[in-house]
């Protein structure tokens, strides 16, 4: 049986999966719950979900609750390690910091244009996924096995 991917859930999918539940976002959140992945994140991701929880009519309830159900592995991250990306633009380099550091074969993110064509970050992470693209993937590569 072939492992679940390990997967960094970037904030824009936590947001709108918990804002959204029947959506895209809020399938990768259910898969994540159901172990069909393995997610990860950092107190750097949750803190960004946290300062924008409002601006999508959330609670900090909402987000506890929601991490309660998909219990992500956290990863601890350095200043160190998030400012070695200097190639990367400045608000991405904590989520590819915490891919690597994690070892996620994923990152899967709704604010894609600067990861997906990035070369410094296909150098480190197999693939960068809008929502959909990843439910896809995810469904040709391993649930249809």
């Amino acid at each position: 049986m072939t492992p679940a991917p390990r997967v960094v859930i970037d904030t824009t999918v936590w947001l709108s999966g918990m804002h959204q539940c029947n959506g895209p976002n809020g399938a990768i959140l259910a898969l994540a719950k159901n172990r069909k992945i393995v997610p990860i994140t950092s107190a750097w991701i949750m803190e960004e979900v946290s300062r924008n929880l409002q601006k999508f009519q959330l609670s900090s309830w909402d987000h506890i609750a929601a991490i309660h159900d998909v219990k992500p592995e956290t990863i601890e991250l350095s200043e160190a390690e998030i400012s070695q990306w200097e190639k990367i633009p400045r608000k991405d380099r904590h989520v590819v910091a915490v891919a690597v550091k994690g070892r996620a074969k994923v990152i899967v993110t709704s604010d894609a244009r600067h990861l997906v064509n990035n070369p410094h970050v296909l150098a480190v992470v197999e693939h960068v996924f809008p929502p959909e693209k990843f439910l896809e993937w995810l469904r040709n590569s391993f649930i249809n096995q």
